[in-house]
């Protein structure tokens, strides 16, 4: 069977879009009144948090749940969104069908395309500041398969975002259990029913506290002289800085986007830090941490521990500085950042269970952790195979069948 190519048409024939409008904010509210409607935001489409209300007046542009927008400068260029009703602001442009003839689910899925998307990306970037305007969409070509061939396609790109969605709602309840028992099981351990008062609050019965510098080596970072290119040509030792930590949000790291050589690390106060270290970031950011799986330096912007095993393990302690993160934050000071000092971590005082009761707490929380990890990789496999449907639906590649004697062309 031949596969006939799929219809296209003209943009400024199927559609337009309409900015939305900017109340002062001296008008805005944070909660519902008589005569005030809810004025949508890039933001609320991620978080419910910080609604905004503002007077009615017939100035405003609405919109209803079903309506689809774009967001238009900035960041946000280019996101696709839909399922709020309220006024909308400037920040948006919402989607106007002229032609009725286009499924509104499979208009939400071409706007989400590779297609749009690299062509919005080409026409944002003419500016200084990441933006589109109606004409700019003048000429792209929008598919128009048969209304149903339209609803066909939209409802297998559903499919695969229920399966998207059901995934997240995993992740998201495994990351409330978690959050859940990572507390309770570094504060009172496993199966422990005696307890203690101590300065690091309630403990079992058989636990110790001991202050960082006992169970601990703490180290500071350096960065060699940026004006030498002898310390930093040819770099073969990673030297994080706490970008490299809070990008990749991992419980290991291997590689850093700086690199240094043996010149630099001995002309600077940067130490080279075994495997197994626990990096934690101790400036601006503090508390961020990962645990580094080959030889690895740091720049200053960190306090580094090295594990005494026989003691507290790095894992452990990676997990420890996750509900002690305020408590380093309320010891840190600085007139342009905030950042703990050296000698703030030797004096901390922790808890600091029995090797083997360490080992367990451990292996139950990576657990948590693997599953959260094996249900992200099968978001990013099913958000994979949404492209790829996409990419195929979308411009023809492939035609579903529209009825269920009818083959889909090859």
């Amino acid at each position: 069977m031949n596969m006939e190519p799929m219809p296209m048409i003209e943009w400024e024939k199927a559609l337009d879009i309409q900015g939305g409008t900017q109340p002062p904010r001296s008008e805005f509210i944070n909660h519902p009144q008589n005569g005030y409607i809810r004025l949508i935001q890039i933001r609320d489409f991620d978080s419910d948090k910080h609604k905004v209300y503002v007077p009615f007046t017939n100035k405003l542009k609405t919109c209803q749940k079903e309506d689809i927008f774009i967001a238009r400068y900035g960041a946000s260029t280019g996101r696709i969104l839909t399922g709020l009703q309220g006024a909308y602001n400037v920040a948006l442009a919402k989607i106007i069908k002229k032609d009725k003839k286009i499924d509104n689910k499979f208009l939400y899925y071409f706007l989400q395309s590779y297609i749009f998307q690299n062509y919005l990306k080409r026409v944002s970037s003419r500016s200084a500041q990441s933006g589109f305007n109606k004409n700019d969409l003048a000429s792209v070509a929008v598919p128009k398969p048969s209304f149903l061939e339209q609803q066909k396609i939209a409802s297998i790109l559903s499919s695969v975002d229920e399966a998207i969605e059901k995934t997240q709602a995993i992740v998201k309840q495994t990351r409330k259990v978690r959050k859940g028992i990572i507390r309770e099981l570094l504060n009172e351990g496993i199966d422990n029913t005696k307890f203690k008062d101590t300065p690091v609050g309630n403990i079992p019965i058989s636990w110790s506290y001991k202050k960082l510098s006992e169970v601990t080596e703490i180290i500071n970072g350096g960065t060699p002289s940026r004006s030498n290119n002898e310390y930093w040509e040819n770099g073969n030792i990673p030297w994080a800085t706490p970008t490299d930590i809070t990008k990749q949000k991992s419980k290991y790291i291997k590689k850093t986007n700086s690199y240094i050589n043996n010149q630099g690390l001995d002309n600077s106060s940067a130490t080279l830090l075994p495997i197994g270290a626990v990096l934690m970031t101790s400036r601006a950011t503090i508390g961020e941490r990962s645990i580094n799986t080959v030889p690895m330096a740091t720049n200053q912007g960190f306090k580094s521990f090295i594990c005494k095993n026989d003691e507290l393990l790095n894992e452990f302690l990676y997990y420890l500085i996750e509900i002690l993160k305020d408590r380093f934050k309320s010891l840190s000071s600085g007139s342009t950042f905030l950042e703990i000092s050296k000698s703030e971590m030797e004096s901390f005082l922790i808890q600091v269970p029995p090797i083997e009761e360490q080992k367990e707490i451990c292996k139950r929380i990576s657990s948590l952790d693997t599953k959260i990890q094996i249900e992200q990789q099968q978001i990013q496999k099913l958000s994979k195979i949404k492209n790829g449907l996409m990419q195929q639906l979308l411009t023809g590649k492939v035609r579903v069948p529209l009825n269920e004697n009818e083959e889909v062309p090859q």
